[in-house]
């Protein structure tokens, strides 16, 4: 819970403690089970089962992460990151399914999806995951909301509207089960960043998308890419972008 009993909604995946207070994030992940550094005060950290090969794709590996996750007092853990993505976790869907039973056992932590790419492939993984996921009536296979990524890529695709974006969201929301949505990696490569403008654009057209999908209850933009940068680098420390100046008036919570 955060201000006034409301819930974090803004977040960013990854940054220095002091640029996610500049921020005013109020929540964060940095794609690991314990913050790197730990920061003194909130924002909240997110815990995220990453799927590397070796611990964390064996079933007493993964249940041994969920423990130390749980004994540290966190509330979510996040999936498998991308495991529709040869470069990144590279799961099957049958092999994550086989090895959910340890993400989900523990009840004192809430369980995020495996975040695809928000793409075709990363679609159909995530539909078949989630069909057996709902199909399962032993109660081992649970997830408590979707996480999912998207980032535009060709020419047009981080319209001010945030239009191609809501596209995505819409496929997400027709899964079965009315779960909640984190958006969990978001912003603007390749040929949809042409310019800062467009991108800053894109970002505030996205926030008031977002008012119309009540299911999307938590983002964390990924600031990592030419003109999504959130921070920039002077003598004096990290200082605002444009782009930063307008994430830090947006709402923290909801």
């Amino acid at each position: 819970m955060g201000d006034s009993g409301l819930n974090p909604f803004k977040g960013v995946a990854n940054s220095p403690c002091a640029d996610l207070t500049n921020l005013g994030a109020a929540w964060y992940y940095n794609w690991m089970i314990s913050p790197s550094p730990p920061c003194a005060t909130p924002p909240q950290f997110v815990p995220m089962v990453w799927g590397h090969t070796g611990t964390e794709q064996t079933s007493s590996g993964i249940a041994g992460e969920i423990q130390t996750i749980v004994t540290a007092g966190y509330s979510f853990v996040l999936g498998f990151n991308e495991p529709d993505n040869s470069s990144q976790s590279n799961i099957s869907v049958a092999t994550a399914v086989s090895l959910w039973p340890s993400v989900s056992a523990n009840p004192s932590v809430r369980v995020g999806s495996p975040a695809t790419q928000g793409n075709t492939t990363g679609l159909t993984w995530i539909q078949n995951f989630m069909s057996q996921v709902n199909a399962d009536t032993s109660g081992s296979l649970r997830v408590d909301f979707i996480a999912t990524h998207w980032y535009g890529w060709n020419a047009g695709s981080c319209d001010a509207k945030a239009s191609n974006l809501e596209s995505w969201i819409k496929q997400i929301e027709a899964i079965p089960g009315n779960r909640p949505i984190w958006l969990t990696e978001w912003g603007c490569m390749n040929a949809s960043n042409p310019d800062a403008t467009t991108v800053q654009a894109f970002y505030s057209g996205a926030l008031a998308m977002f008012a119309k999908h009540p299911r999307v209850v938590r983002y964390a933009w990924y600031p990592w890419n030419t003109y999504n940068e959130l921070t920039a680098s002077s003598s004096g420390g990290s200082t605002l972008t444009s782009l930063g100046n307008v994430f830090a008036a947006a709402p923290a919570y909801k």
